[in-house]
Parts: structure tokens; sequence; C-alpha cells
């Protein structure tokens, strides 16, 4: 009986020591927080858990192996394996003290990824100062993962402001831990927040300019502008300096200005450029102007390598106002060309300032649909014959039939000039006015394969235009050009190719007669290609029957195949060669691209421009090298981006 007892005794004992255990398991509530560990005790308002020990809030989830936390002062300690996530950060750390209302602490030995901006920073001892600032003894930071980052920022007495700013001193730069630059202070924006700082600096080197480097700093003057100043070094031409202001005002009103100078050492001369521009949209007002402006002509020649920059003839400022009423549309229309062809006369370039015009919205009435605009344009130049043009035209038009199609036009127009002729014995006036009759006469034929539709267009078009006989205006722009007699047929023929995507290929040849030439009055034939499918390509050439020549031709192209991208073409005029050039780029791995990019002048047998590089792209940063040859200039350029430090989203970009 004595046996039976004690086992009872002890059934009992384990029952209750199983119950015990169970207790010390369950969860305990400190005001907002909960705990769980494998083992849990209290004395007075401390609680201290043992292994796998959770604490769960508002602000995120904390592992540890063991915890500490006072309910009175709210004061937790936590060590072995600290792991903490919320929605804004992942931190891993040795040990932590945290303030749980104040989301203060300290963190040893600690790796914090901040999630949305996607950059780590590593220090042995980190201050949470508040809910975005912290500061490190010794701390780096990089947007790279691994344990050996790609590149990484290191320094001491780092302080950090989440999103926005980041301040260190005796500061390196360092690429797979190895140190490559240092600097007593550094200061940066970190990721795409707008944040005032230095930017990335920009480095090169030209065998005109020598070394150079261009280094901007980045000013957020408000949610709606911002600035970029910077200053250009070049060894051996001189300190240039420039600034770009850009404001977004509201929807549809936005505009950006530039200024540079530097004075050249080297050619004892000031360049200087000035842009701006702006867009304005308002209910039924729109209006913009760009503004440009070089003091020296040979400007764009020095300081911008690109092609379409510096072979540009003009340099064009315009301005204009319009206002779109239900049947009318009106606008005020500005232009001032600035001439940069060494050797010509800014004297003789003809500016309109202003022009004037009027445009009505068709009216029907019945089959046919009548049109009407009047133009005033006041010309002016330096040097020679200006003054003012008046001009207005009446369009009626008209279209019949459902299969074979008729579609005619007639126009009666006038132009007046008022001229400020150089000979007082000249007549300042001229009165002209024009017929112009235009018919097209065209049927489609289509026939459907079992995946592609063929469709012809055969059409024979007539134009006519008479213009009143009398003194011949002087050469104000396109529209003297235009206002000349025309009495020509044409005869043309076009092929689609379409599948169930849309139309892929369209070819058209073309041929004709001008009556106004007395002999050899056929036109040129002309052959257009366009395709638009796997390959992009478009495709012209003019053949002159008459002399038996290739008059005109021009090729452009782009493909795409595997992992590399081709473009290219060339325009010919007979006698005169604009250009031929080809683009390539090669994804040569997964970080790397190859680009080369060539044009060339056969007529007077020169490289106008030649440019090979290299870009590597990887999740933390990019690094592009190019190397550009000129007739008279080598340029070696390269470019860093360390994404998420000192790269900023400008206004009007992001």
């Amino acid at each position: 009986m004595a046996g039976i007892e004690r086992m009872r005794h002890l059934k009992t004992l384990i029952c209750l020591l199983a119950l015990l255990a169970a207790a010390l398991a369950l969860p305990a509530f400190a005001g907002d927080i909960v705990i769980t560990a494998d083992t849990m005790e209290q004395q007075g308002p401390v609680l201290r858990g043992e292994g796998h020990v959770e604490v769960n809030s508002d602000n995120g989830n904390l592992k540890a192996d063991s915890v500490r936390y006072d309910t009175a002062t709210r004061e937790l300690h936590a060590e072995g394996s600290v792991s903490f996530e919320d929605d804004k950060a992942r931190i891993t750390a040795s040990r932590a003290d945290i303030n749980i209302d104040r989301q203060t602490g300290v963190l040893y030995d600690a790796d914090i990824l901040f999630k949305e901006q996607n950059y780590r920073v590593y220090g042995t001892k980190i201050e949470k100062l508040d809910d975005r600032s912290y500061f490190l003894e010794e701390g780096s930071l990089t947007t790279c993962p691994g344990p050996v980052p790609d590149w990484c920022v290191k320094g001491h007495n780092v302080e950090l402001d989440v999103g926005k700013r980041l301040k260190s001193t005796n500061t390196t730069f360092r690429v797979k831990n190895v140190p490559i630059l240092f600097t007593p202070f550094f200061w940066a924006p970190v990721v795409t927040e707008r944040t005032t700082g230095l930017l990335i600096p920009e480095a090169g080197y030209s065998s005109n300019k020598g070394f150079t480097l261009r280094q901007p700093f980045y000013w957020a003057i408000s949610d709606n502008r911002d600035a970029t100043v910077f200053a250009d070094v070049y060894t051996r031409r001189g300190v240039g300096v420039g600034a770009e202001y850009r404001y977004i005002e509201a929807p549809g009103v936005k505009g950006s200005m530039n200024f540079y100078n530097i004075r050249d050492t080297q050619l004892h001369r000031s360049f200087r450029e000035v842009r701006a521009e702006h867009r304005h949209k308002w209910k039924d007002l729109r209006g913009f102007y760009d503004i440009a402006y070089v003091n020296q002509k040979d400007f764009y020649r020095e300081y911008k390598p690109y092609l379409l920059q510096s072979s540009q003839r003009f340099l064009e400022s315009q301005a204009e106002v319009a206002v779109h009423a239900p049947q009318t549309r009106f606008y005020v229309d500005a232009r001032y060309l600035r001439e940069l062809k060494d050797g010509e006369d800014q004297k003789l370039v003809v500016q309109k300032l202003p022009e004037a015009g009027v445009f009505f919205k068709p009216l029907t009435l019945g089959p046919v649909v009548m049109t009407a605009d009047t133009t005033f344009s006041n010309f002016s130049v330096g040097t020679g014959t200006d003054g003012q043009r008046y001009s207005g035209d009446l369009t009626m038009t008209t279209a019949m039939g459902a299969g074979p199609t008729l579609a005619q036009s007639l126009g009666l127009g006038f132009v007046y000039y008022d001229l400020n002729e150089e000979d007082p014995l000249k007549d300042d006036s001229i009165d002209r006015g024009s017929v112009d009759y235009r018919a097209e006469l065209r049927t489609s034929l289509g026939r459907q394969y079992e995946k592609v539709e063929h469709i012809v267009t055969p059409a024979i078009s007539y134009n006519y235009r008479r213009m009143e006989r009398g003194e011949q205006p002087p050469l104000f722009d396109y529209m003297e050009l235009m206002n000349t007699d025309v009495n020509s047929a044409e005869l043309s023929l076009t092929n689609r190719l379409r599948d169930s995507r849309g139309e892929f290929l369209t070819m058209r040849v073309s041929g004709g007669f001008d009556f106004l030439v007395g002999h050899d009055n056929l036109a040129p034939i002309k052959l257009d290609v366009h395709l638009n499918r796997g390959a992009q390509a478009t495709f012209g050439i003019s053949y002159d029957v008459n002399r038996h020549v290739v008059t005109e031709s021009k090729s452009v192209f782009g493909l795409t195949f595997k992992n590399l991208t081709a473009s290219g073409g060339h325009i010919y005029e007979r006698d005169d060669v604009t250009m031929y050039n080809l683009a390539l780029a090669l994804k040569a791995t997964k970080f790397t691209t190859l680009k080369g990019e060539a044009w060339y002048d056969p007529t007077h047998g020169t490289l106008e421009r030649m440019t090979v590089g290299v870009v590597f792209d990887s999740q933390c940063w990019t690094l592009s090298a190019n190397y550009t040859k000129r007739p008279d200039e080598h340029i070696i350029f390269f470019n860093l981006t360390l994404k998420g430090l000192g790269d900023v989203v400008k206004v009007g970009q992001g």
C-alpha cells in the first residue's frame, strides 16, 4: 500500500512539473509587447527570457537567445543572435539595448538593411538616435550584397539620416574592401531622396584640354524646384562653372534654365552659353519658349564633343503663344537664329520677329470640306531686304467613290509683301495671287494568304499651281520655295503586307511627268521601303531617268539579335554625301555592355566622330568608360554611379 501511495505522489508531482513548464512557456504580456521563450521568470518589474526568445510588438519582431525587459522603464536588453525586422529595416546584432517607447538604443556588431532604400550599414556600435537617425563611431555603408561588398564608404563619426544624407570623417572609399580614395570629411545624399549635397564627380582626359574633372553639387530647393551647380577643371584650358535650375509650378507648367562660363587660358577667350525653356498649358492657352545663346561661334566645337551639336549651322531661339478657341486657333510666334558657321555674316541671317496667324476650324458643306488660314510675318535682316508678308489661303476638298476613290482639292491664295528695299527706285510692294488644284484617283486590291494579307494600291495624281506673274520676292523662308508654278502628274504603286499583328512591310514606287519642262520632263523614279517587324529599316532611292544617275538615297536601320543591337544609316545627295553612321551595342556578360559608334564623311575622307565604350552595370554600381576620336581631338571619359549614394531624382525626371 505504501508503494502504491508513493506512486500516486510521484504522478502528481510529474503533473505539477508539466503544468509549471507549460506555464513558463506561455507568453508574458507587458504593455503593448508580448514575450515568449523556452524559460521565463519575473523578479519585480523585470522579466527574463532564455532560449528562442521572441518579442512581438506593433513596431516589429525581435528574436534573441536571451532577453531582459524592465516593465517600469520600458528598457529591453537582448543578447545572442539578435535579429529584428519591421516594414522598414532588417537588423542583426550580437546584442542590443532598446527603449521601447522612444525607439532608441544601441546595437553592437550590427548589420542593418534598409529595405526601401536597399542599402546596408555595418558597425561595431550603432546608436539609434530616433526613428531615422543613427550614429556610428566607426562604420560603413553600401548598397551591395555579400560579406565583401563591391564598394563601400567606411569612416569615423558617421552620422546617417535615413533617406537623406551621410556625414563622416577620415573616410575611405573601398572596392572589395581595398581603400581607393581618402577624404578627411565626407558628405553625400543617400538613395534617391531629393537631398542637398555633393554628387559623384566625373573624370576624363582630352588631348586638347588635358585631364578633366567635373564636381556637381545638388540643391533641393523645394518639392517643385531644384538646381545643380558644377565646376569643370581642364588642366590645359582653365576652370569653367555652370548651373542648371529646374521647376514645376503646376500641371502643364514647367521649365529649366542653364548657364555655363569658362575663361579659356589657351585661346585667351571667354566662352558662355545660356539656355532656357518653359512650357505652359492652361485651359485653352498654350505657350512655350526655347532660348539659346552662345557668345562664341565655336563654343560647341570646343566644349560639346557631340556631333549633332558641334556641326549645327544655326542656334535657334523660339517662343510661341497660342489660343485654342472652339472655331479657331490663334498664335503669335517669334524665331531668332544665331549663325555658327565661320566666315558667315550674322547680319545676313533673316529673323522672323514675329509671326501671327489664325487657323479656322474645317467647315463641312455637303460633300465639300472648307479650311482657311491667314498669317502675318515680320522679317528682319541686318543687311539686305526685309519687310512684312501677309498671306491667306482658302481650300475646298471633296472625295467621291466607294471602290476607286477620286479626291480633289481647290485652293485660292494670296500673298502680299511690304518690303524695305535698299534701292529707293524699286517698288517696295509685291502682290501675288495663286490657284492650286490637286486630284488623286486610287483604288486598293487585296489577297488573303494563310497568315499574311497582301494589299496593292495603284494611284495617279495631278498637281497644278499657278502663281500670278510679277516681281519675284526675296527668299525669307520655306513659303517662297513653295509659291512657284507647278504642273505635274505622278503614278505610284504601293504594296503592303500585314498579319494579325498589323502591317509590317510597305514598299512604294513612283514616277511621273513635269509638264513645265520642255524636254527631259520625266520626274525621278523613287523607291521607298519600310520594314518594322524584327528589324526596323527604312530605305529610299531617287533615280534621274533623264541623266541616268542616282540623285538621292537614304537608309536607316535598327535590329536586335540575341545580345547584339545595331543601328545606322546614310544620307546621299549627289555631289554631297552628308554622312554614314553605325552604332553597335553588345551585351557581353550579365553586367557588361560594349558600345561603339562612328560617323564617316566620305566626301572629305574623314572620320568625323568615333566612340567606343564599356558599361559595367551591377546591382549597386555602374561604371562607364568611353573613348572618343574626332579629327582634332581624343577624349577619354569616365563616369561612376554608386546606386543609392549621391544619385538623386531631379525635378521633372521622376
